[in-house]
């Protein structure tokens, strides 16, 4: 435990250390989100909108794994997303370049604030106001996994950064050293700085679930058509 660390359990690094919880994750995340990736492909390249299907995934899995822990939060604005055992997360999904030992995060793909003109005077106000008070969980997808891609020193899976780290690392990089302010004409939004990103990545306190994103052989559907081909017909087959 770290000297930031407040004197409550953290519910959710306890979750993410929980065999059961662990092993759910494990059977449950990899069909359906590698079936987000090959529905969200644009050529070579993945749609940027997979993101909220991505948010929205991750969030059901929460709330199947139990009931009642998660609620969505109504205000969408790239920081916190929902509220997991009542604490405030940021939910982000991303997919990792290379592979094996080169296999890493895209800071760039982590964003902190969404669209706007990054030189706009309401943009400005908005990253001169930016103080994270919030968890963050992070998504990591390897896609075209090859039993590799946990070889590297970025881990490939789920990765909860607790709270009271994202404020350590915030309050010791201060603003300027954590937010890396978007590109002029981009509307995409602020992103995390590489820098921010490694230090919350390798705190003692971040709890890792490492993942084998690999499609499932029961998972057959390989295209959005497919899937929901095979779902309709799922549920015109099942009995009344």
């Amino acid at each position: 435990m770290s000297k930031e660390e407040s004197p409550d359990k953290d519910k959710i690094s306890e979750l993410f250390k929980d065999p059961k919880f662990i092993g759910f994750v494990l059977k449950v995340l990899p069909g359906p989100f590698t079936q987000l990736q090959t529905d969200f492909m644009d050529g070579d390249k993945v749609n940027p909108a997979v993101g909220i299907a991505r948010q929205k995934l991750l969030t059901a899995m929460f709330e199947v794994n139990e009931e009642g822990s998660i609620k969505e939060d109504p205000k969408m604005d790239g920081q916190k997303d929902v509220h997991l055992y009542d604490k405030p997360v940021s939910i982000k999904a991303v997919t990792c370049g290379g592979k094996g030992k080169t296999r890493r995060i895209p800071a760039s793909s982590i964003k902190l604030s969404w669209g706007g003109n990054a030189e706009s005077e309401t943009k400005k106000k908005q990253r001169e106001s930016f103080n994270p008070q919030y968890g963050m969980i992070i998504a990591s997808f390897a896609l075209h996994f090859d039993g590799t891609n946990h070889s590297g020193k970025w881990t490939v899976g789920l990765i909860y950064v607790p709270q009271h780290v994202v404020e350590a690392v915030f309050k010791k990089l201060k603003l300027e050293g954590f937010v890396k302010k978007g590109s002029k004409g981009d509307g995409r939004g602020d992103s995390i700085s590489n820098k921010a990103l490694t230090e919350l990545h390798d705190h003692a306190d971040t709890v890792k679930i490492e993942i084998n994103w690999k499609m499932p052989a029961s998972w057959k559907p390989k295209s959005d058509l497919d899937f929901w081909k095979h779902k309709i017909r799922q549920l015109r087959d099942e009995e009344e």
